[in-house]
Parts: structure tokens; sequence; C-alpha cells
């Protein structure tokens, strides 16, 4: 029996290598468009719109009631597409492999929080707790951002001491 998983684990990691030689292909061939500064704009709006903790009018005017999260929930899938659409256009495969992982993740998380009255109830408990805090916390998530935007950019730096 444990042969046939060895076998069936085989096959399925060669036809992996395989269609990763072909999307390889594919990616060489694919153009990115160009995208505007608008569209980069519009990417960075809905980004935060997805995390609770950057949007800016969770920010300033926090949640105080299950109509208000109801209305946060709806503005979700909009932004969920804008993002998508952007990697899809404006980014290459490799990148949108990673940013799509991400956006996944957030995306769980946010649906898990929108799907029921329970957890929306525990959002309203997190906001009334925080309530002082959340600009804090809002500046610490953007700081975060700007950090990884900043990553691109890096220079190593040599450390070595010279022997003079």
């Amino acid at each position: 029996m444990a042969k046939i998983y060895l076998i069936v684990l085989c096959l399925s990691i060669q036809q992996l290598i395989n269609l990763s030689m072909i999307d390889a292909a594919k990616s060489k061939s694919r153009t990115i468009k160009s995208c505007t500064k608008a569209d980069h704009v519009r990417m960075d709006e809905c980004v935060t719109i997805l995390s609770f903790l950057m949007d800016d009018r969770v920010l300033n005017y926090p949640p105080a009631s299950i109509k208000e999260v109801n209305y946060y929930c709806r503005r979700l899938k909009p932004a969920e597409k804008c993002v998508e659409q952007y990697l899809n256009r404006c980014t290459s495969l490799q990148i949108q492999q990673t940013a799509k992982i991400l956006l996944y993740s957030l995306t769980r998380t946010n649906r898990k929080y929108c799907s029921s009255q329970k957890r929306k109830l525990s959002v309203l408990r997190l906001v009334k707790c925080a309530k002082d805090r959340l600009p804090e916390f809002g500046n610490l998530m953007r700081n975060f951002t700007a950090d990884m935007h900043a990553v691109r950019t890096y220079q190593p730096q040599n450390l070595q001491y010279s022997i003079d």
C-alpha cells in the first residue's frame, strides 16, 4: 500500500514539474501592460479597505452597530476584485503568485468575520475595547507596509572592517 502512495506522489510531483514548465513558457510570452499611477492609487485604496486596521473610514469612524459592520463587509468583495484585477494586469507571474497567497489569507479572514452574526459581534467587542487605540494600530500597520515597500530599495551594506 505504501508503494502505491509513493508512486502516486512521484507521478504528482512529475505532473507539477511539467505544469510549471508550461507556465514558465507561457509567462515568457506574456506581456504586462504598463499601469498608470491611477491604477496604483486605486489598488492601494482597495488594499486599505481589505485590511481592517488600515481603512481610514474604520479608523476614523469605528463601527458601533451590526449595520455598520455589514456596510464594511459589503465593501470587501469589490476591493478583492480590484486587487486581483490589478495583479493580473500589472504584475509578473511570480509577484502574482505571492500576492495572491497573501490576498487569499486576508480575504479568508475577512469572510470569517463577516459570515456570522456571532463573529460580527466579536468585531464590535474588539472595536469597543480598542477604540481609543485604533489610530495607533493603524499607524503601526502603515509603518509595516511602508517598510515592506522599502525592502525593494534595500542595498546590502558591506560591514567588513578595513585592515589599515
